[in-house]
């Protein structure tokens, strides 16, 4: 309901700066939703462009009794803008979560950086041990890492581990969101195009519907003189058939 209705605030032009749910600006494999669902439950923050914004969503949210939510503010992560462009080594074949993520606005880079990080997947829980730990020596496994399953088993740098139950899943999708991506400013400006080239579409006809009538007009025109012309001429060959008998 939250997410619903600041996505009409923003498609009637109220919040033109919100972008969206988080997990619907970008898409990853399925294979991988339980992984990113249980490392990232940020993937349900709004994203905005700015804090003016982020405090508009909540004022209108507690006006209309709508719930609650948490904003993530696109102004405040512009720090990361390097970090989210730098790749980085990571240990034992696995890969970050971030490098899967499929995310067509430049802009979110930031926001998906922001919440996961350097969070590594695993294909199994020992894997996933192995690699946190830093099992195996060498550069890349001194370093901790944040680490999960692809069955959702969750270790923090700090050494927990989380997992069990019913795992975590569909906070993000195979595919992106249209309507998270649809821009209402983008939108606003193509329909003001779309209306401008129908009215000079109009117009065209009007000038075709005029020169068609112009042109019709002098072809009936150009038909009397030519009836005319050719009374004359038979009145010139009249007279002069009358002298020559004469």
């Amino acid at each position: 309901a939250v997410v619903s209705f600041l996505l009409q605030q923003k498609r009637l032009g109220v919040l033109p700066g919100v972008h969206g749910r988080l997990g619907d600006l970008g898409a990853i494999d399925p294979r991988y939703d339980v992984a990113i669902s249980t490392a990232c439950p940020q993937l349900n923050f709004i994203v905005v462009d700015t804090v003016e914004t982020g405090k508009q969503c909540i004022a209108l949210l507690r006006e209309h009794n709508v719930g609650r939510a948490t904003v993530l503010i696109l102004e405040q992560q512009q720090h990361l803008r390097a970090a989210a462009s730098t790749p980085i080594t990571t240990p034992d074949n696995t890969q970050r979560l971030f490098d899967l993520v499929r995310i067509p606005n430049e802009a979110h880079r930031v926001a998906f950086y922001w919440a996961l990080r350097d969070t590594l997947v695993a294909g199994t829980l020992e894997q996933a041990t192995a690699v946190a730990f830093g099992a195996g020596g060498g550069e890349q496994q001194q370093r901790r890492w944040r680490v999960v399953s692809l069955d959702g088993k969750l270790i923090e740098t700090s050494g927990t581990m989380s997992g069990g139950g019913r795992p975590s899943k569909g906070l993000m999708s195979g595919k992106v969101s249209s309507e998270a991506e649809a821009d209402p400013r983008v939108v606003a400006q193509t329909e003001a195009e779309v209306s401008e080239l129908k009215a000079a579409q109009a117009k065209l006809f009007e000038e075709e519907d005029a020169l068609h009538s112009a042109l019709g007009q002098a072809q009936t025109e150009a038909d009397g003189v030519a009836t005319e012309l050719a009374k004359l001429r038979s009145q010139i060959q009249g007279k002069k058939e009358a002298v020559a008998e004469s």
